[in-house]
């Protein structure tokens, strides 16, 4: 917020809120939202690479060395189906009134997301934040 209040031109003594800063500087979604958007999308992107592209190989790889002691680092399909979780996406299955409850999970993401042009819709609609 601190760029944003300099790009703005406020100042702390204007005692402005967030939220309205926001708004000067012509942002709808805040900075966490943005990032999640971006990973998503860089997740169907990855889907969708041929499997002779170095990133995609390296994506799909299984790694057997020995782990570190503390906890375990997060992998990235885990931190992709946190945020799908985290962000309600609904599912895409055809019958729609049984899908409207139920979330996407990760098998499902990769089926939608060979597709472009559903898997942008899937994203338009991801839930911006409460900034408050």
């Amino acid at each position: 917020m601190r760029s944003l209040r300099k790009m703005c031109g406020v100042t702390m003594a204007d005692r402005k809120r967030n939220e309205e800063i926001r708004n000067m500087a012509g942002l709808k979604d805040d900075l966490i939202t943005k990032i999640d958007k971006g990973l998503l999308r860089w997740f169907g992107y990855v889907e969708r690479m041929s499997e002779d592209r170095m990133v995609k190989k390296i994506y799909s790889a299984k790694v057997n060395i020995k782990r570190c002691r503390g906890r375990t680092r997060v992998i990235f399909e885990d931190h992709v189906s946190k945020l799908l979780e985290e962000g309600r996406v609904k599912s895409t299955r055809i019958p729609r009134r049984a899908c409207m409850k139920k979330i996407m999970n990760l098998k499902e993401a990769k089926e939608v997301c060979k597709d472009r042009d559903t898997w942008r819709s899937v994203l338009s609609g991801y839930p911006v934040r409460d900034c408050a």
